[in-house]
């Protein structure tokens, strides 16, 4: 019987969670994708609030977590993501912040994040915050 590798591993964790990325920066959300989709999952991207509600409004049956950049984070930002999780209060939502701890805090304090995860992008660290917002993953027998 063969072994598994830890990508294959981590493909078979991460299979069809689909994932919204909120970026202004077309190279780190597209860093973001290609990463994520190597590890299994199903992503999409918007470059802006206004983009990812309506993706969402379109799309809100086929997205489990949603990304959104720090460096988007604005009024404008803040309240479409209040939005979203009035939409569909278990949506999850993790906050993609560039380590100003100050900015981070008041923005997880500000804004309904369930998770933080740092830049630059690490996909272990991503993924990590993934599994421990939808456990059903860690039950997954591999």
């Amino acid at each position: 019987m063969p072994m598994t590798q830890p990508a294959e591993k981590d493909a078979a964790r991460t299979h069809s969670i689909r994932i919204l990325i909120v970026d202004d920066d077309n190279v780190n959300a597209n860093l973001a994708k290609s990463v994520l989709e190597r590890s299994g999952c199903l992503v999409r991207v918007a470059s802006n609030p206004v983009r990812m509600l309506e993706r969402y409004a379109r799309e809100s049956d086929s997205i489990d977590v949603v990304i959104v950049d720090c460096f988007t984070l604005s009024v404008e930002i803040g309240e479409a993501v209040q939005r979203l999780r009035n939409l569909n209060p278990e949506i999850k939502l993790i906050l993609f912040s560039s380590g100003d701890e100050v900015v981070t805090r008041q923005a997880m304090d500000r804004y309904p994040f369930d998770a933080q995860i740092r830049k630059p992008f690490q996909a272990e660290e991503t993924l990590q915050a993934i599994r421990q917002l939808l456990p059903v993953l860690e039950m997954q027998s591999f």
